[in-house]
């Protein structure tokens, strides 16, 4: 089946999707999947994406039309996922409006559950089912942070991928309980340590992804390794 007549086929399937039903979580969940399948989808039709401004491009442009209105990853991500006013650019549509999650159920990992199409900043892609899955969840963030977090000791920093800097807020109110929450996906314990007594005094030093070439791959099982999260 070619790439174009699977996305035809799968947007079709959405125009039929009933969202009126799903709780706030079956409803989070259906949205991350929408997310991915659609920068999936933008990057196989276009040939990926060879820096931030093109990425930034695609998550505005490329929509999938379904539940009566035209939604792209943006919206997704950041309106509906996110409930992040900057961005609800639909805030007339009030079909799209009353998707958004409310405060109360937003879970702030999901945003480590969201491909950029590329591993050189971005978790491994973890397709969310029915059910329970914050395990899963929390494993997919633990796989993000063995990847793409790490500790400049000399500097006293935290490295972290660039496109965090927009997202980071919803981890906490100040960059001290920010960095607490991060800490606890950090599986090596001597940086687990590290991070959360001095979260108050680190500095963030945020990262652009130098590595656009890698692409995606599915989660599986994931299995930490001796690693060194320090620098310098």
């Amino acid at each position: 089946v070619s790439t174009q007549s699977t996305g035809v086929c799968r947007t079709a399937q959405l125009q039929r999707a009933a969202l009126d039903p799903l709780s706030d979580a079956a409803r989070a969940r259906f949205f991350v999947n929408v997310f991915n399948m659609q920068v999936l989808h933008a990057h196989t039709a276009c040939g990926g994406v060879r820096d931030e401004a093109a990425h930034g491009q695609l998550l505005a442009s490329a929509r999938y039309l379904f539940d009566g209105a035209l939604y792209s990853p943006a919206d997704v991500w950041h309106g509906v996922l996110r409930g992040d006013e900057r961005h609800l650019r639909f805030a007339a549509d009030a079909r799209k409006r009353r998707r958004v999650i409310p405060a109360a159920a937003r879970e702030p990992l999901l945003s480590l559950a969201l491909t950029r199409g590329t591993l050189g900043d971005s978790p491994p892609l973890l397709p969310l089912g029915a059910g329970d899955v914050s395990t899963g969840l929390f494993v997919v963030a633990q796989a993000f942070a063995y990847d793409h977090v790490r500790v400049d000791r000399a500097a006293n920093e935290l490295l972290l991928p660039a496109w965090l800097d927009e997202v980071l807020v919803d981890f906490g109110a100040t960059r001290r309980e920010q960095l607490k929450s991060l800490a606890r996906l950090v599986t090596d314990r001597e940086a687990k340590a590290f991070i959360t007594l001095r979260a108050g005094q680190l500095a963030v030093r945020f990262v652009p992804c130098a590595r656009w070439d890698r692409p995606f791959s599915l989660f599986m099982e994931w299995v930490p390794e001796d690693r060194d999260f320090f620098i310098g």
